[in-house]
Formats: structure tokens, C-alpha cells, sequence
């Protein structure tokens, strides 16, 4: 390792990092090939020296070399050495032009990183005085670490060598072969060396983590790493966690047909911007999946989090996508196998004594944010057009992961489970280790099925956005099912399973393909109701005809259902309700409302809830205040009648109150001695009634609510400064703007601070309006892109004039192109909101 240089420093700080385009990505993986990196890192407080050695295959006489650091110090480029004028002359807008040699090249590299200043990268962070450092190179942030072909189909072999603090733990994709100390302050680590892996896959961490050994029994060796203050949350669920991982792999392994891929398996509970990331080996897990209790619904949610990345260990990290473009496949995926695995997981005798959520219920709510995405004309094809890296951020999305999981379900059950399987294993066997994209997987499956006109289905679901609706018209005493399009102009292929009602309740249920717009179903005195895709197999909408809603309406509570068939009842007449206007979203409500009863199953009336508050949410302040308090009071109600709802009415009911009385009865819930175990989402509502809310409430109880959040802030510091800024006022607003307008706002605050002003109910509401809108432009030409999608996704207004909004985000497009997926989605959210507020009543 060489001293360090004064070295030739990076001062384009209008670039965040490479702007590599995709044109650009396919031509350099033309010209690279058998890449190896020999990475040597130096951790030296907040800086880090590093030298590299790229060893590749050369086919042209010059490559770029990608990197974002802080300097260069030195540059040997097949033994010899580059002047600082050849470095400074070819180090532009974050790339490192290299004249090579076509053939066999080496590379070596002495540079100066420091950690990254928001959410991607090598991010170190400090609670309670330990630090932490983790990385997030998805999409394309391994630059920013050390110089490389950063890109997804340029696969490598990596070697670590890290130097950091004795008190430190280093955690990588491979288990480390060698720690020896090299100074009375600083071990070395060395780590094996990798499979060939993409490099946002590559992961590097350290820090004053707390650790627990675990041992798969397949051999596999298996760590937990974890914040101290998330500790005894991980060793009361570390027996419950490996017991998961252990069924997963035996879910995967028999499932793809194919061992293990990697040498390890490590989870780190950690802060970071994801819910989990799937670094081969070491995998971040978002510390708020984990508690010291975990209730049936944050048990699921945590099992199918562990079952997705553990699922990318083969679909993804085995065989990974060429480019961004193909997210969608690897995300939905990841999504729908995790349910899979969830179902046949959750099976096991070790789990006999948990209760989970039921699957099919929890995946209707989870389809929802992709149906959400989908029903306006602003929104995009699953397969976007990733012109370059700059755009693959914007690709993670309701878009490719929601709908992604949901038309792959649906292809699924039309070419059958198992037929699908044995294609998924054909397609990783056949391109292990290297890259592949959605058409060679679509390919095996025209090859293996011929049950599905595969070209026709992919250019439906998968290059066009939006979504159809399924519904029954009368014609001639039959009932025909109707396909049209809500978004979009493409009349799909469904499998549509109806459930048809008749006399005494009897059941019959019928399975059609429609191909096309219309399909008969049955005569139209040959059922009392129809409920159409009533178990949720195809991505479509559908309604109601009049004669089983008004069936439905009079007996959803005295018919004996099933959990699935009344929360299809509900979904499809939610359907009507927030996509096509054709019911009333007063009248849905007051039907929830009166459908909600003490016998009741729990999760029905979670999935009720949460319909409820998807339309609350989109009304404007004065309907939220007319109508909030009587759901707040069905609800305490039912409380007060069955016990076993508590965990999920505390979940919501926060967000329905609006009175002083009922703000005053979540306190006094919260602070009941005889509770023992505190709710946190009950918690936070409750604050933010405190702090969104405050001009509602009763001066009498003001002072000791703040003196109870006095006892909370030490918990949760992003949490304080969120709701602290929810009390500027309309001088700290315009300095706020001020900072960001120079470019002196700090970004780890960004987020925080922008949803605590963002608040519709404030008084100043309209003055945070004015100075958005005036300042949102210049704030989008001058800042870099991270900076920019806090500001629109946070920052733009819930409430206002929806004209106006609507024409800043048209101008928005105009001038700035490469966010049109973010703008698009905060168009379609405005226009939405302004539909429900005039479908009220």
C-alpha cells in the first residue's frame, strides 16, 4: 500500500456519479471481459485510502473506468506509470479514460474515498456514540467506493483486504481468511474470494456491530449482526429467524434444484433506505422488521422479507438482469416466490405455535400500490426504458414490484406452477454465473408452453402500462363478462374464476379464459351473485353487476363465507369505489363501517381498514374532519367488544382522529400502566395528531403530552426532527427554502424535515404552498438527483389547488425529462386525490 499523494482531486460536484447510458453499458461489455478485482482499503477516520488491481480482458485500445472518489493518487496502467496530467486530463464527469491494449490488462489505482453523504454508497452512521457502516451500491454506487466497470453485466471476481479499527467487526460477501493486527490501533481482514458477482451486489461493512453465530444444518455458516440498541431484539428472534432461513433454503434448493450458491449467509439489521438488500453472503435487513415481540402481522411481514432476498440468492445474485430495464423481473419475482415460500414454509412443524397472516389476503393488499400506480394514463410499462443509470433509482416502484409480482402470478397460473418451475430451473442452469434478460426467460417459456401466446401476453402486461376491468352486462336474459380498458388500449388474456351464489347459499364456481372483449357466462337467472375473480388470479379490476350488488349490500353479513371470498367482495366493491367512481366513496365506507362486527375475523377487518384509509387518506382536510370521527368511534367501539382486535385498531386508528376527546383516548391508552407492552404504531399516530394536528387540541392536556414526548425523543432522532419542523412557521419554512436553495440543507435531514412541513392540516398550509411552488424548479436545475427526489416525493403538496399542481408538474416534465417517472407518479397521485374528493358524496 503506498503513502498518500496529494493526488489529482474530483471537483465536478455537479455529478453525483457516472452518467453512464445504456447505449454506452452495452458497448464497454462488448470490449470487457474475465474481470478480477484485487481491492485493498485503509479506514482512516472519515476518509479512506484504497488501492485497486483490475485485471480484464481487453477488446478495443480504450476503456472507461468508472469512480466518484474524493482523488486520484496515482494510475499504472499496464506497468506504466500515468503522469497527474494524464489523469487530470482523462478524469471527466466521474469516468477515468484508460488507453489499453487489446488483450490482457492490469490496472492499479491508489485513491481517497470518503463515506457518502445520503442514502447509497458507503454510508457510515453513528448511534448512541457506535459506529456504523454499511453499503448500498444498487443501482450503480460502487463507484463511489473504488474505480470499476460499474454495470451489471460485467461480472467479477472480487478480493478485499480491509484495515479498520480493532474494535470493529467486518462484515463482506465472503468469510474473511485472515485477521491480524497491523498496528496497535488496526486489524487487517482478508476475505476469500468471490464468485463472479455484479458489483452493486459487492457488499462492505463494518462497524461496532453486536453479533450471534448461528450454524444452518446444511453447514452453512450463519451470522446475525445488529445495532446495540436492536440487540435483544435479534437474540429474542435469532431461533426464529434461522429456523426460517433453514426452511427457506430447503424450499429453494428443492424448488430451483440448485445447492446454495454462495459460501455464506449473513443478515445485518441495520438503518438504511431499503427494507432489505441482497448482498450475496451478507444481506441487509431493515432494523424496523424485528422487535422483541413480533404480532401475526409483523411476523409475516418479516418472514416474507427474509424469503425474498433469500430467493435472490439464485434469481438475481446466480443470474442477474444485463440492465435496469429488467428490475421488474428480478423484483416481481422475488415478490411472488417469497409468498410461495411463505405458504409452504409457514406449514412446518416448528412454526405450529405462530400464527401468520393469512398469504392470499396479505398479497390483495399488497397488490393494491400496483393498481394504484396503474389506473392513470401517466403511468408506465412494467419494462421501462432505462436510457441510463441516472434513471435506474426511479425504476423501484409500486410499478415493478407490485403489478411486476402480480401479471407474473397471473402468468403463473396460467401456464401451471410446476411447468413454470421447470423453466425457472432451465433458465438458471443455463445462465449461472452471467447475465440474462426478460426475453431469454420468455423464450423458455414459448418453448415449454403453448397454453399462452407468450409474444402477445409479454407486449400486454409487460410493455404497455394499465389495467382492465372485468364486468358483467345483461344481454338478452345471459350474462356476458365485458373487458375494457381503465388505462391504456389493450384488451389482455385473463384467467377469470367466478363464484356464482344461489338459492340456500349454494356455491358453484366457474373458470374462463377471456381473450377477448367479450365472453359469456352464464344465464342471468342462474345466480343470486357474482363475484368475479373472487380469488384474485388475474391483475384486473372487476366489479359488480346491479343485481349482485344489491344482493351482496343486504347480506355480506349473514352469508357464510369464507376470509377470501368477503375480502373479494370488498376489494371489487373498493374497485368501484377508488378507480371507477361508479359507488359512492361515502356509501363504501358506511358499508364498511356497518359491516365491521365483534365476530368478525381479525384480518378481514384489517384488510377493511385499510381500504378505509386508502380512501381517508385521499380526501381533503374538511372531509377528513366530517367523517373521520365516526370511524374512530366504530372502531373504539369494537375495541371495547373483542380484545382480539387491539393490535390491529391500534395499528390506524391514529389516523382518524381529529377531535380532542379522541386524541385524548389514544394518550390515555398509551399511558395505562397496566398496558405492558406499548403499540408503537399507535405511538406514532398519536404524536403525529400532537404535532400535525396541534391546533386541535385541548390547551388543558397540551403541556402534559409535551411532556410525555420529552420522554421519547431519545428513541427516535429522526422522529424529533420530523416533528419538530412540523412546527415552523412561516419565516422558518422560507429559510428552510433558502437553504435548500443554496445547497446548504443537509440530506440526511432532507426527508424528515420535508414530511414535517408537508403537513395539510398546519395553519401556514397555504405559505408552504406559495413558497413551494415558487422555488420548486430552481431547486430541480440546481440540485443533484438524490436531493431532487426528496424534494418531489416528499416535499410536493398533499393538498391545494389541483389545477395548478397538475400544470407545475406538466412544466416539470418539459424541463426536466430524466424525471419523468417521478413526476408521473405525482401526477397520477394528485389526480387521484382530486377524483376521490369529488366522488365523496
Amino acid at each position: 500500500m503506498q503513502q498518500e499523494q496529494v493526488g489529482i482531486k474530483n471537483n465536478e460536484k455537479q455529478y453525483t456519479y457516472a452518467l453512464l447510458s445504456k447505449e454506452q453499458a452495452e458497448q464497454r461489455s462488448k470490449n470487457v471481459d474475465n474481470c478480477q478485482y484485487n481491492l485493498d482499503l485503509v479506514v482512516e477516520d472519515d476518509l479512506i485510502r484504497g488501492m485497486i488491481i483490475i485485471q480484464f480482458t481487453c477488446y478495443s485500445d480504450q476503456i472507461k473506468i468508472d469512480f466518484c472518489g474524493q482523488s486520484i493518487t496515482t494510475l499504472k496502467v499496464n506497468n506504466d506509470d500515468c503522469s497527474q496530467e494524464y489523469i487530470a486530463k482523462n478524469w471527466k464527469k466521474h469516468q477515468l479514460s484508460i488507453n489499453t491494449i487489446k488483450g490482457e490488462n492490469c490496472i492499479m489505482i491508489n485513491f481517497n474515498v470518503k463515506f457518502s453523504e445520503n442514502e447509497f454508497g458507503l454510508i457510515k452512521y453513528t448511534l448512541n456514540s457506535a459506529i456504523y457502516i454499511i453499503s448500498l451500491f444498487c443501482p450503480n454506487y460502487c463507484h463511489s467506493c473504488f474505480p470499476c466497470f460499474d454495470q451489471p453485466d460485467i461480472k467479477a471476481q472480487i478480493k478485499l483486504q480491509l484495515t479498520c479499527p480493532k474494535e470493529w467487526l467486518a462484515i463482506s460477501n465472503m468469510n474473511p481468511i485472515l485477521i491480524e493486527p497491523c498496528s496497535e490501533t488496526q486489524n487487517q481482514w482478508t476475505f476469500a474470494i468471490t464468485p463472479k458477482i455484479s458489483l452493486y451486489l459487492f457488499s462492505l461493512n463494518m462497524g461496532q456491530w453486536k453479533q450471534i453465530s448461528k450454524s444452518l444444518s446444511s453447514g452453512i455458516q450463519m451470522n446475525l449482526y445488529s445495532e446495540s440498541e436492536k440487540f435483544s431484539a435479534c437474540v429474542s428472534q435469532s431461533r426464529l429467524i434461522q429456523e426460517c432461513i433453514e426452511e427457506g433454503f430447503k424450499y429453494y434448493e428443492s424448488l430451483f434444484d440448485i445447492p446454495f450458491p454462495f459460501q455464506k449467509y449473513d443478515l445485518i439489521f441495520c438503518t438504511f433506505y431499503f427494507s432489505g438488500m441482497e448482498h450475496p453472503g451478507a444481506v441487509l435487513i431493515s432494523k424496523n422488521s424485528i422487535y422483541n415481540k413480533l404480532d401475526s402481522s409483523q411476523l409475516t411481514k418479516l418472514f416474507l422479507l427474509l424469503l425474498h432476498e433469500l430467493s435472490h440468492m439464485w434469481f438475481g445474485n446466480l443470474v442477474t438482469m444485463k440492465w435496469w430495464n429488467d428490475l421488474w423481473l428480478n423484483e416481481a419475482f422475488a415478490v411472488y416466490i417469497s409468498y410461495e415460500a411463505l405458504a409452504s414454509v409457514s406449514k412446518s412443524q416448528l412454526f405450529d405455535q405462530l400464527q401468520f397472516d393469512d398469504t392470499k389476503i396479505h398479497y390483495l393488499l399488497y397488490k393494491q400500490n400496483g393498481v394504484n400506480l396503474d389506473i392513470n394514463t401517466n403511468s408506465h410499462p412494467i419494462e421501462m426504458k432505462i436510457e441510463d443509470a441516472n434513471q435506474g433509482l426511479q425504476a423501484f416502484d409500486s410499478i415493478t414490484y407490485n403489478k411486476g409480482s402480480a401479471v407474473l402470478s397471473a402468468l403463473v397460473k396460467l401456464i401451471g406452477f410446476n411447468n413454470f418451475i421447470e423453466i425457472v430451473q432451465q433458465y438458471l442452469n443455463k445462465y449461472k454465473w452471467t447475465n440474462a434478460t426478460t426475453n431469454d426467460l420468455f423464450d423458455l417459456i414459448q418453448q415449454n408452453s403453448r397454453t399462452v401466446d407468450i409474444e402477445r401476453w409479454k407486449r400486454e402486461f409487460i410493455q404497455e402500462n394499465g389495467i382492465n376491468v372485468i364486468e358483467i352486462i345483461q344481454q338478452d336474459q345471459q350474462s356476458i363478462l365485458k373487458q375494457s380498458c381503465v388505462s391504456g388500449n389493450a384488451i389482455r388474456q385473463h384467467l377469470i374464476n367466478v363464484l356464482l351464489i344461489k338459492e340456500d347459499q349454494k356455491m358453484e364456481q366457474k373458470s374462463i379464459l377471456m381473450t377477448k372483449d367479450y365472453h359469456y357466462l352464464c344465464e342471468l337467472n342462474d345466480y343470486l351473485a357474482a363475484i368475479l375473480n373472487y380469488n384474485d388470479d388475474a391483475y384486473c379490476i372487476s366489479t359488480f353487476d346491479d343485481k349482485s350488488l344489491s344482493y351482496l349490500l343486504q347480506n355480506f353479513i349473514k352469508l357464510e363465507l369464507s376470509n377470501q371470498i368477503r375480502v373479494s367482495i370488498i376489494n371489487n366493491l373498493f374497485q368501484m369505489t377508488y378507480v371507477l367512481g361508479t359507488y359512492k366513496v361515502k356509501y363504501f365506507m358506511e358499508f364498511v363501517l356497518q359491516a365491521m362486527n365483534p365476530n368478525i375475523d381479525s384480518e378481514v377487518l384489517n384488510f377493511m381498514i385499510e381500504k378505509l384509509e386508502i380512501l381517508f387518506l385521499n380526501l381533503n382536510v374538511e372531509q377528513q374532519i366530517s367523517f373521520g370521527p365516526i370511524i374512530f368511534d366504530k372502531l373504539f367501539i369494537l375495541l371495547a367488544q373483542n380484545n382480539q382486535f387491539k393490535e390491529t385498531i391500534f395499528k390506524e386508528i391514529g389516523n382518524f382522529a381529529f377531535s380532542k376527546k379522541h386524541i385524548h383516548n389514544i394518550y390515555l391508552i398509551l399511558t395505562d400502566t397496566s398496558t405492558h407492552k406499548r403499540n408503537l404504531q399507535l405511538l406514532g399516530r398519536f404524536l403525529d395528531c400532537l404535532f400535525y394536528k396541534k391546533h386541535l387540541l385541548d390547551q388543558d392536556y397540551l403541556l402534559q403530552y409535551e411532556q410525555f414526548w420529552d420522554t421519547l425523543k431519545p428513541y427516535n432522532p429522526n422522529f424529533v426532527i420530523r416533528q419538530n419542523a412540523a412546527q415552523f412557521d412561516w419565516i422558518q419554512i422560507q429559510e428552510y427554502f433558502i437553504c435548500l436553495l443554496e445547497n446548504k440543507a443537509e440530506y440526511n435531514s432532507m426527508e424528515y424535515i420535508l414530511r414535517g412541513i408537508n403537513n395539510q392540516y398546519s395553519l401556514t398550509y397555504d405559505q408552504y404552498l406559495e413558497v413551494y411552488l415558487s422555488n420548486i424548479k430552481q431547486l430541480c436545475s440546481s440540485l443533484d438527483q438524490h436531493k431532487i427526489l426528496l424534494i418531489l416525493n416528499q416535499g410536493f403538496p398533499n393538498q391545494g389547488d389541483y389545477q395548478v399542481l397538475l400544470k407545475i408538474l406538466n412544466d416539470l416534465e418539459q424541463e426536466f425529462p430524466n424525471l419523468k417517472f417521478t413526476i408521473n407518479k405525482l401526477k397520477q397521485r394528485t389526480i387521484q386525490k382530486q377524483k376521490i374528493q369529488q366522488w365523496f358524496d
